[in-house]
């Protein structure tokens, strides 16, 4: 594979990149965000909860499964074909070994969680790893080679099947199973299309010498996977221990409106840039000036997506999922900051990842589960308000502690990041300010749809001039970094 590429074209292909999957994503977002309205409105809470239970043990399988070793792939410079059909026969090995294990545990998740539906999902869903294992290395390899305009499309349409699915099932009756089915065609249809755009197939080939050189990069990956994971699912799994399946639905929905913009702004950022930041390793000038540019671009960009889900939260879940969710509204507002940390946090992952020390990912991540466990199931019996509160402080304290890390690794000063939050900040007080001082005199008398639009109206332009007012070419330099 091709790894001598410039500056420039690097800038291109990841100013491109994030392009494509930007737009995409809005477009991913925009069918994933109907259809999880939609079946809100034909299921009930404790359906998400169920739903919830049995992905917090598929996707924790899932984590273990890939071992790290895509990361590895796409982290390390020279590769060969052999590379990837190596990984292919260790993916599909490891498919049958999770779904067995999957299979084994169904039933005890399902007595543990006084749940017996949980075990008949799991059972089906344990299918989905060898989904995942046959298009895990088409999937890297558009990655690698920042093809994302032919990843990003794939994905669209993937998406498009499994709301058509789940969306159906839900009107015929089938509850809880919309999502099981609708998410088992969505890989499906993936695999089909990865196949067709890259063109790559296996050969009967695998190196054992390989594997652990991909495994001695890739097992500190997996272990800050893990532990992020883990981070991730112990609030859901305390919420549906202690406080049972109608909370863990209120929380299920607001954590899933938070991470979509972590999933699909920042996340992207860092799938884009991941493996651009990589071919710079050695390039310290270049490296800490696109970082800079990273760090500050992102910013500008999620600062007011959750300051704005903050602000229209009450209007938003009144008018999308109706009056059976308004318990959502509080935690999805605390929520929005524990957002906001954990996009912010992407960068430092980009560093450390790109840098081939993803070891101290794993120890930040170990650091934030001992703090957090103790301190979880002793602050979930007072309520789900509770526990949001708990895991913004959390939150933002792992990234302080990240940022701190990745300043000494750059060789820069901690201060000279945090100066680039200044600006975004700025912006989102100047409308946060403007909008709670009109809300009580003008905007409790409208209804929902207006009050979005209203607040909408506001917050776009006053950030924008207060901004533009602290860096005049910043929105012109963000359209040039995507169309270079």
């Amino acid at each position: 594979m091709q790894e001598n590429i410039s500056l420039k074209e690097i800038k291109e292909k990841s100013g491109q990149g994030v392009t494509w999957v930007g737009g995409v994503e809005v477009l991913i977002r925009g069918v994933q965000f109907g259809a999880t309205v939609t079946l809100a409105r034909l299921l009930m809470p404790e359906d998400f909860g169920l739903i919830s239970i049995a992905f917090i043990f598929t996707q924790f399988s899932y984590v273990l499964f890939d071992f790290g070793l895509g990361s590895a792939l796409i982290q390390k410079k020279d590769l060969s074909d052999s590379h990837f059909s190596t990984v292919f026969w260790s993916y599909l090995a490891l498919a049958f070994v999770f779904a067995s294990l999957v299979l084994v545990l169904a039933g005890p998740v399902a007595v543990y969680f006084r749940m017996p539906q949980v075990g008949n999902i799991l059972k089906v869903l344990s299918a989905i790893f060898f989904l995942y294992a046959l298009n895990a290395i088409p999937f890297i390899r558009l990655m690698k080679d920042i093809r994302f305009k032919q990843l990003t499309l794939a994905q669209l349409a993937s998406v498009m099947v499994y709301a058509m699915v789940a969306i159906g099932m839900a009107f015929m009756g089938y509850g809880v199973w919309s999502f099981v089915f609708g998410s088992l065609s969505e890989q499906f249809i993936l695999i089909l299309l990865l196949y067709k755009i890259t063109g790559w197939r296996p050969k009967f080939y695998f190196n054992r010498e390989q594997i652990i050189e991909l495994f001695r990069f890739g097992k500190n990956v997996l272990a800050t996977r893990l532990l992020s994971y883990f981070n991730l699912n112990a609030p859901q799994f305390a919420i549906g221990k202690i406080l049972g399946t109608g909370p863990l639905g209120y929380y299920s929905v607001a954590f899933q409106m938070v991470e979509i913009p972590v999933q699909r702004i920042s996340k992207n950022v860092l799938k884009v840039m991941f493996p651009a930041f990589s071919k710079l390793q050695d390039q310290e000038q270049d490296y800490v000036h696109m970082y800079r540019r990273t760090v500050y671009y992102l910013a500008i960009i999620v600062f007011p997506v959750f300051a704005g889900l903050y602000v229209i939260a009450p209007a938003f879940i009144r008018a999308f999922y109706g009056g059976k969710w308004q318990a959502v509204v509080a935690p999805l507002q605390i929520l929005t900051l524990v957002g906001l940390f954990r996009s912010l946090m992407m960068n430092n992952s980009l560093v450390f990842l790109s840098k081939g020390k993803p070891y101290v990912d794993s120890l930040l991540n170990l650091g934030y589960a001992l703090l957090l466990v103790p301190f979880l199931f002793l602050v979930t019996p007072l309520g789900l308000l509770k526990v949001t509160v708990l895991l913004a402080v959390f939150t933002f304290v792992l990234f302080v502690s990240g940022q701190i890390v990745s300043a000494r690794i750059l060789g820069v000063s901690f201060g000279s990041l945090v100066i680039l939050y200044r600006v975004p900040l700025l912006g989102i007080l100047g409308f946060l300010a403007l909008i709670k001082w009109l809300e009580p005199l003008y905007f409790h008398r409208l209804s929902s749809w207006l009050q979005m639009l209203v607040y909408i109206g506001i917050a776009v332009p006053v950030y924008m001039i207060v901004v533009m007012l602290q860096d005049r070419q910043v929105f012109k330099k963000i359209k040039g970094l995507l169309h270079s």
